[in-house]
């Protein structure tokens, strides 16, 4: 009886590391055949490129991206194009967009030990222009909610790796992951791109800004130059065949 009662808690550790939270099953049940999941990972690309060459000229610009065609992506194209960028272990991963809140997921395994590790964040602009907030709510293997600090680390590795300008805040105690997205870049240096919003919808996000030409420096007649403001993964969307 001792012994039980010593491996109860362990028990209803492991049961709970293996319940499989209820928006990963929804959006695995929901997968498309893989036709279709083609043409929605390409309809994506589509969209990100539409998105590359509206942020190279003067004006209003903005992009949709919804949960189908980013799955399609993470299912078909993450694992053959970009390995490197999952962590070991780790496989299927997959997101859920609900009105204000994104959640993530993906499978991982550890020698006989496998679970769903899953995150939960709000995503939204601060009052600094250009810096996008995203805010960690929950992190959890199964239902078993799981220390911030590794995961944190390894954040702000990727982000280093990635060239991203990323720090550090707080809000009601939940650790916020603030992103500045530069207004400003050598390679377009005759203009300023300016994100304006990004919202967070049901089965979709929505990224809204303006490009503005600035002058040339020490010459007081504005000129037309080049916007390459788009993170790294944009650029190698590009690239793809």
């Amino acid at each position: 009886p001792l012994l039980l009662c010593g491996c109860a808690p362990l028990l209803l550790l492991y049961r709970d590391s293996q319940q499989v939270p209820d928006f990963y099953r929804e959006v695995s049940v929901q997968a498309f055949p893989e036709t279709q999941q083609i043409e929605l990972r390409d309809e994506l690309e589509r969209r990100v490129l539409d998105l590359h060459n509206q942020t190279r000229h003067s004006g209003q610009w903005q992009a949709e991206f919804t949960e189908d065609q980013l799955n399609a992506w993470l299912a078909t194209q993450l694992p053959q194009q970009f390995p490197q960028l999952m962590p070991t272990g780790t496989r299927d991963p997959r997101v859920k967009i609900a009105e204000d809140r994104v959640q993530a997921g993906c499978r991982w395994q550890h020698e006989s030990l496998e679970s769903v590790i899953s995150v939960e964040a709000e995503v939204y602009l601060t009052e600094t222009p250009n810096q996008l907030a995203i805010r960690l709510l929950a992190v959890r293997a199964g239902r078993i909610p799981l220390p911030l600090g590794q995961l944190l680390d390894r954040i702000s590795l990727a982000a280093r790796r990635g060239g991203l300008d990323l720090t550090w805040g707080q809000e009601q105690g939940d650790p916020v992951a603030l992103v500045q997205i530069p207004t400003r870049h050598e390679s377009y240096r005759l203009q300023e791109l300016h994100v304006s919003g990004v919202e967070v919808q049901e089965g979709r996000v929505l990224v809204v800004g303006l490009t503005e030409r600035v002058p040339e420096p020490n010459d007081d007649s504005p000129q037309l130059g080049l916007s390459r403001l788009l993170p790294q993964a944009l650029k190698d969307v590009q690239s793809t065949p």
